[in-house]
């Protein structure tokens, strides 16, 4: 009877497990089944190092599910929806609606009304739904789901990188990816962006692999794939399917064009005057200016959001609160030039860290300079990229511009902004990583040239400079 007394309890542990949060161990099998996918074929020192570093990553984030379970502990309730607020919470009561209006609990027309609201049906609050509609309220399983998915994605990229750029810049941005605190944060929230990421990192390597393979049924496999990412990022976060496309294209142009150096000086002269013949052109200024004055609308709606917004219009359009849908905001070329202008630099540099204007925004100033490094190291990273996976450089070089200028002209809201910059910074990161490697390696390699007064190999010199360091502190020079 001994020899049963172990499994017995460890299955009735299990089931109890399991009656309370159904969904909990569905993430955990999934966590597994992402871990051992992410270790496949990799050496064993880099094995271990990335088991380390994925145990940390979802074990900090078991723990930070548990705090916020006992910290809302004296809020549990009938009512309660895991979340005080804001689009998590609206997601979980929309799934709760409509699991009531499924399964013929009493409800009242307000119910229905939310259920069926344009305002968001998304394919991730339809998911909350047949989840809650299977297995009841997930108000902190969703959240550990929410973490899987996000490690998913990462690991993803993290492969792409690994075998696009070499395994130093790929783990540097992986441990960037899993610890930077609002990545951290919003990757076991209950919002949609984890689930984004996660298509969004599929459709990369996917695009990536189909422009970078010449083995043509691997280029189609690959392709239908990037595909079914961007239909799964559409239902997501929508118009995100034709964002995708325009830097798929990008990307797909970029590989063609710049992939002979005897193209660079034509094209860039054909695109200089194709360039001044478009902005000449009446028609094509008309058509600029309308889509601006589009975009210009929704900043403008942004800027009379609660919370601290900032603006990229001349003063006078302020004056006067107007709905996007309705707003008769128009532009003249001048205008459009200097809204253009702002909105590209504020996407770069707010929000600045001495204009914080609150606590959270104090806690982001550290994360808000680690963001300037990025787009320091960015051009490096690009240059350097190139020569090493041309297809994946241009993939995410493509992907990041139209991306990057829909959030920078669309935006008035620091906190949205943040928010949705993190889509674009959650990419550079990989880029600039290996920019970072790039620059290090120069300076050890200089550094190196100071000790020993001979040049050394890029790829041997900050492993000569650990050298000499460790042997001065074990073995220092005599004063002679």
């Amino acid at each position: 009877m001994r020899s049963l007394a172990v499994p017995i309890i460890a299955g009735l542990v299990a089931a109890g497990v399991y009656t309370a949060a159904p969904l909990a161990v569905w993430a955990a099998a999934a966590a597994a089944i992402v871990v051992m996918l992410g270790r496949r074929n990799l050496p064993a020192d880099e094995r271990r190092m990335l088991t380390i570093l994925l145990a940390a990553a979802i074990a900090a984030r078991v723990v930070f599910v548990l705090a916020v379970f006992m910290v809302n502990l004296p809020l549990h309730g009938d009512q309660w929806l895991g979340e005080l607020g804001g689009d998590g919470a609206y997601g979980l009561s929309r799934g709760l609606r409509a699991r009531d209006l499924l399964l013929g609990v009493p409800t009242n027309k307000y119910d229905s009304f939310v259920v069926t609201d344009i305002y968001g049906a998304n394919a991730y609050n339809t998911f909350l739904t047949v989840l809650q509609t299977m297995l009841g309220p997930v108000p902190y399983s969703i959240r550990l789901l929410n973490g899987v998915l996000f490690v998913a994605g990462a690991l993803t990229l993290f492969r792409l990188m690994r075998s696009a750029y070499g395994r130093l810049p790929a783990f540097a941005a992986l441990a960037a990816v899993l610890f930077l605190p609002s990545f951290f944060v919003w990757s076991v929230s209950l919002l949609k962006e984890p689930l984004y990421f996660a298509c969004t990192a599929m459709f990369l390597a996917a695009a990536a692999q189909s422009l970078g393979t010449a083995h043509m049924p691997r280029r189609i496999v690959a392709a239908a794939l990037a595909l079914a990412a961007l239909a799964l990022m559409e239902g997501v976060r929508h118009k995100t399917f034709a964002i995708g496309l325009i830097g798929w294209a990008t990307g797909a142009v970029l590989v063609v064009v710049w992939s002979r150096p005897r193209r660079y000086l034509p094209v860039a002269i054909a695109g200089g005057v194709i360039a001044i013949a478009l902005l000449t052109a009446p028609s094509v200024q008309r058509r600029a200016i309308a889509a601006l004055e589009e975009s210009a609308k929704i900043h403008a709606g942004h800027v009379f959001t609660l919370g601290h917004s900032y603006k990229l219009l001349d003063e006078g359009f302020y004056y006067h609160r107007q709905d996007p849908d309705s707003s008769t905001l128009t532009l003249t070329a001048e205008e459009a030039a200097r809204y253009v202008l702002r909105a590209l630099a504020s996407f770069v540099a707010t929000p600045l860290p001495w204009q914080a204007a609150s606590a959270r925004e104090l806690v982001y100033v550290p994360e808000q300079v680690f963001w300037y490094l990025l787009v320091l190291l960015l051009p490096v990273g690009v240059a350097a990229g190139w020569r090493r996976d041309a297809a994946a450089t241009a993939v995410l070089v493509g992907y990041l511009i139209p991306t990057s200028l829909i959030v920078a002209l669309t935006n008035g809201n620091v906190g949205t902004l943040v928010r949705l910059r993190g889509m674009v910074m959650i990419i550079v990161v990989w880029v600039s990583a290996l920019g970072g490697c790039v620059v290090l390696d120069a300076l050890a390699a200089r550094r190196a040239d100071d000790f020993t007064g001979r040049p050394q190999h890029p790829q041997n010199a900050l492993a000569s400079l650990v050298r000499r360091a460790l042997l001065e502190k074990i073995r220092p020079e005599s004063a002679s």
